[in-house]
């Protein structure tokens, strides 16, 4: 997942609920366990650590989609708590960034969504961006955030099973 936008820095702007869309590759999930396996995923989390230096906000939304484009489940689930990464502070005089917002999120996947995660194809991404306080804001070639994904499963192994 590497996303880009072309721009000159310093920029000066501002967004409310603006959006971008990505999809990424899922196929590595295919190793995970079925159902009906002799070894069942049986809790799962996903745990999304990071450090934003931008001045921007984000709610991110995954959507795991089969190898024919139709969803498997989402994350977060309609009704759960949004997946919501903070924006950094910036100064009020120069709208600069001037402390970063580090922060970790742990979701808990549910029994439905970890039988199915192994038809995984492909994730599609949706960020809503907002700028600090929803006010004018600059950012600089040397403002960056640093996002970290990983996984976290307990595993059962049925032996001797028919």
């Amino acid at each position: 997942f590497d996303p880009s936008i072309l721009v000159d820095l310093p920029i000066y702007f501002s967004a409310a609920s603006a959006t971008y869309e990505t999809t990424v590759d899922g196929s590595g999930l295919d190793g995970l366990p079925k159902k009906g396996d002799d070894t069942d995923v049986t809790a799962g989390e996903l745990i999304i650590s990071y450090d934003n230096g931008l001045p921007l906000g984000f709610i991110l939304n995954f959507d795991f989609l089969d190898d024919t484009g139709q969803s498997i489940t989402t994350v977060p689930l309609p009704g759960d708590t949004p997946v919501q990464l903070s924006a950094a502070q910036v100064d009020a005089t120069s709208r600069f960034v001037t402390t970063v917002a580090p922060g970790q999120l742990i979701i808990a996947l549910n029994d439905a969504q970890l039988d199915e995660l192994s038809r995984t194809d492909s994730v599609a991404i949706s960020a809503t961006l907002d700028t600090f306080s929803q006010e004018a804001v600059k950012i600089r070639d040397t403002d960056s955030i640093t996002i970290s994904i990983s996984a976290k499963a307990s595993v059962r192994t049925n032996v001797g099973s028919n």
